[in-house]
């Protein structure tokens, strides 16, 4: 559910300059959420069943705020009546409530969106206001435009939209919220000569979180764990790096080869999502994971036609959103569903006892030679029908310590593998 730097939102899109390298087995399917019968869209925001708030073009060259959801555009702005224009969803979240901003009287309002209806979230005493993210319970963040500077604000039912303040100078602005209302963003600090990546909570307030060494830092994204990405500059240098930050931990996150990248979003298992540079080419969407920055574009097919851009979003079943350009060359939103790989079935084991069937020893250590339908991973067996399961070593002879009594014992064997229990298969010894 978390959204991208609206000043970037509408960034222009490069043509594909060359083709993308060889690449194994593709990690993603794409999907091409189209346009409400314009020109362009982007995904800007998404939640846990895969809906998607962005916003897309009419055949009449306007920009709507809309939700994709079950393979179809919804136009918010339709829906909105009682505003004169309704063109940006950042966000959207598990009960499908999306938060943005519209238009009251030409003047630019916070909104929230939920079962139909709008909620106009005012402008907190200033002049406009403007929604860039939201959570699970329904908070949302943004920044209020004051007539002479803009700050950073935090919206809930009840309290309403709280300004923030700054970190000392004139402007700050929030760009992310996690489940348990901690807001990140960038303000000024004192003197208005650098822009630092706070983090705000309503018992702390606002703390400066710093940079990578240089001047400027903007935080755009936080998870419940309390990792916060963005990008910053680094030591002595004017390129703005992708980051991560954890604790009082910064981690520059490097780029795909050219001077700037820009993380956006992070999800609960720490994958950062996002947009960086590459050298002599145009700009790329990116996944970072393991220590890794990935070029998205080498984890789809090649022959899909589409190169992506930047990445906005993802969620933590690892589906990603965010715009680049498709096969026809038209700037679209895309949705990147993670390919899962096939389960391998384990069937029941064909199972039979090496050498003799009736053996002269209460204990013996059997060899039981079995193959199954699929993957086997362990194999355990037991006495009877009641006694413990037991691991037997091995993988395709199986050697198992049987403690046998006098008479026909039963022995089941089940194979465990990727795809689950195969059923006990049956053999039976005698002891004599």
């Amino acid at each position: 559910m978390k959204h991208p730097f609206a000043a970037l939102a509408g960034t222009a899109l490069l043509s594909f300059a060359g083709a993308v390298a060889l690449q194994a087995a593709p990690k993603y399917t794409v999907t091409d959420l189209g346009t409400l019968g314009g020109a362009m869209s982007l995904g800007q925001g998404i939640n846990s069943a895969g809906d998607v708030a962005g916003y897309a073009y009419t055949s009449a060259a306007a920009q709507h705020a809309a939700i994709y959801s079950a393979g179809a555009w919804t136009d918010l702005s339709v829906l909105a009546t009682t505003w004169n224009g309704l063109p940006y969803a950042y966000a959207i979240n598990d009960s499908g409530q999306v938060a943005g901003y519209g238009f009251v009287a030409n003047k630019g309002h916070a909104f929230l969106y939920s079962g139909g209806t709008f909620t106009d979230l005012g402008t907190g005493g200033g002049v406009n206001s403007y929604g860039q993210a939201m959570n699970n319970g329904g908070q949302v963040v943004g920044y209020i435009d004051t007539g002479t500077a803009n700050h950073a604000f935090l919206y809930t039912s009840g309290p309403g939209m709280v300004d923030l303040g700054t970190l000392g100078g004139l402007d700050s602005t929030s760009n992310a919220i996690n489940s348990l209302g901690t807001v990140v963003g960038w303000s000024k600090i004192t003197g208005n000569t650098q822009l630092h990546a706070f983090r705000y909570t309503t018992g702390g307030g606002m703390t400066d979180l710093g940079t990578l060494g240089g001047t400027y830092s903007q935080a755009t994204g936080i998870n419940d764990s309390d990792q916060i990405v963005g990008y910053s500059s680094p030591a002595g240098g004017s390129p703005l790096h992708a980051f991560v930050h954890a604790g009082t931990i910064w981690t520059d996150l490097g780029t795909l080869g050219g001077a700037n990248s820009y993380a956006y979003a992070i999800n609960s298992g720490g994958a950062i999502v996002g947009s960086s540079n590459r050298s002599g080419a145009s700009d790329h969407a990116f996944i970072y994971t393991g220590g890794s920055m990935t070029d998205l574009n080498t984890l789809i097919d090649p022959a899909s036609g589409w190169e992506l851009t930047t990445a906005y979003a993802i969620n933590d079943s690892g589906q990603i959103v965010g715009q680049g350009t498709n096969p026809s060359n038209a700037s679209h939103g895309y949705l990147l569903t993670p390919i899962q790989p096939p389960v391998p079935s384990v069937g029941a084991p064909t199972v039979q006892i090496a050498g003799k069937k009736k053996l002269s020893t209460t204990k013996s250590v059997l060899k039981i030679k079995g193959t199954s339908g699929g993957a086997v991973t362990t194999v355990t067996c037991r006495i009877g029908n009641s006694g413990p399961w037991k691991p037997a070593s091995g993988t395709t002879a199986w050697n198992f310590k049987a403690h046998l009594q006098p008479g026909k014992n039963v022995i089941n064997v089940i194979a465990h593998g990727p795809g689950g229990d195969s059923a006990p298969a049956k053999v039976t010894v005698k002891q004599i």
